[in-house]
């Protein structure tokens, strides 16, 4: 019988990549109606949505994935309720605030004011899905991985239905792509609301408030360095390469979250588990370093044919020029390896409740980035922005291990981690590369067996301690 760990991995997993596999494969009929223009446009939307949701909570929700093991009982459902509540009624404020400065918002995101209605649109989906983060943090921090996993699949088929008819049937352009993205976080909040019920009262208790703000603010810089590093380079790259550059980078960036959500989906798994054996004095040291091994092999074997997998999709079945897709990728796709690093090196930082060090890791690498945006991008266009997402990544991975390391004594990186991803990722590239396959069936068949027959050669060998590693963190979870 397949254990809860594992079952909770694969239900994250599928959440994870679900919205945006289905994005996607949705694509080639979008492009038949959006252009590169139009990717652009949603690209500086989605800009402003992920930025503005920094600080739009005061990711007051990002309390209950930590705290939430500090209680039991009523004062727990009163602490989530008022996290809830108070995260909600925060929102509302600043999107009151969105709405009220639109001009002014427009003007300088957009440059037109035609995108008037974009703009409100994005306001919205803002909401709902600040909104909906508070319940899902609840869920997360439960593992219900299979309740989460009913709610996206039952979301997606509104968010499909609606993106057919808003975009290919009405051809509203950009404006049905946001109200199709608002019907998605819609539904997504409902099902949240109604899986997470029972957990919830309407109250706003003062103490409960406080504890979390303690915790979470020092999160605002942290989220908001984050995206600046991730995402500011959309607008660099409208001002000084062009709006339809910006469109081959947005259509690119739709394709990384794919291993975004693969890394995020193991997080999910991963923190909350940290914590508890943590908390309850078990081996931390021998735990982590089994999850970066393991997950690091999987990671360096999936990136490496996905990249291709993915320029072949873009090629064969969208309308358009995207050529820079491919190498956009071979750049952002093993950038969230040091993404990954990031969650590792920084687990001891967040159960330690120091989230004032968190803020100072991302700011930091936030400002270099931004500084080096203007001359980095002027030179190399897109594949500059690429690399500059990737060095922000590297470098919070960097100053998070050297605060674990002198604050807890703790040498959550492991060098061997490096050199197996590494190794497969620039073996498998480089075969790739030479390998004559166009088709995107053909090439997506091939790359399932022989990332198949990497994980059993690694297995069976036991290379880079992968069997060792899944054999600890089977008996972790029995």
């Amino acid at each position: 019988m397949m254990n809860k760990g594992l079952l909770n991995l694969l239900s994250f997993l599928v959440i994870g990549f679900l919205p945006y596999l289905i994005n996607i494969f949705m694509l080639p009929f979008y492009s038949k109606f959006l252009d590169e223009r139009d990717f652009g446009i949603i690209g500086l939307a989605m800009a402003f949505l992920l930025i503005s949701s920094s600080w739009s909570n005061l990711q007051l929700p990002g309390a209950i994935s930590r705290i939430y093991f500090d209680y039991s009982g009523i004062r727990l459902a009163s602490f989530i309720s008022t996290l809830i509540n108070s995260s909600i009624l925060v929102c509302v404020i600043f999107c009151f605030f969105y709405l009220v400065a639109s001009d002014f918002l427009v003007n300088i995101i957009y440059g037109q004011p035609k995108f008037y209605w974009v703009h409100v649109l994005t306001v919205s989906c803002l909401f709902l899905s600040c909104t909906n983060t508070a319940f899902e943090r609840l869920m997360i921090a439960q593992q219900r991985g299979s309740a989460l996993l009913l709610r996206s699949i039952l979301a997606q088929f509104f968010s499909v239905a609606s993106g057919l008819y808003f975009i290919c049937y009405l051809q509203l352009g950009v404006v049905g792509f946001m109200v199709s993205q608002n019907i998605y976080f819609l539904c997504i909040l409902i099902f949240s609301i109604l899986l997470a019920k029972n957990n919830y009262v309407f109250v706003l208790e003062r103490q409960y408030l406080l504890e979390g703000i303690k915790y979470s603010y020092p999160l605002i810089f942290h989220a908001l360095g984050g995206v600046v590093f991730m995402y500011s380079g959309a607008f660099f790259i409208k001002s000084l390469v062009g709006i339809t550059a910006l469109g081959v980078f947005t259509v690119a960036d739709r394709f990384s979250q794919i291993p975004k959500a693969v890394i995020g989906s193991f997080n999910n798994v991963y923190s909350p588990m940290y914590n508890k054996i943590y908390k309850n004095g078990g081996a931390v040291a021998k735990f982590s370093s089994s999850a970066q091994k393991f997950f690091s092999t999987i990671f360096a074997v999936f990136s490496s044919y996905f990249v291709f997998v993915a320029a072949a999709f873009v090629n064969e079945y969208m309308i358009g020029e995207y050529g820079e897709v491919e190498s956009i990728l071979l750049i952002l796709v093993p950038a969230y390896f040091f993404r990954s690093m990031f969650c590792f090196s920084s687990a001891p930082i967040f159960y330690h409740k120091d989230t004032h060090y968190v803020p100072i890791i991302t700011c930091l690498s936030g400002l270099v980035i931004v500084l080096l945006s203007y001359p980095i991008i002027s030179i190399f266009g897109v594949l500059g922005a690429a690399s500059l997402v990737a060095s922000g990544f590297l470098f919070t991975f960097i100053l998070s291990e050297l605060i674990s390391r002198r604050k807890y004594i703790i040498y959550t990186f492991k060098k061997e981690s490096f050199f197996s991803f590494s190794i497969v990722y620039i073996f498998n590239v480089s075969f790739m590369h030479y390998l004559s396959i166009d088709s995107f069936i053909a090439l997506s068949m091939f790359s399932v067996l022989a990332a198949t027959l990497n994980l059993i050669v690694f297995y069976y060998f036991n290379l880079f301690g992968f069997k060792d590693s899944i054999m600890y963190l089977r008996c972790i979870n029995d």
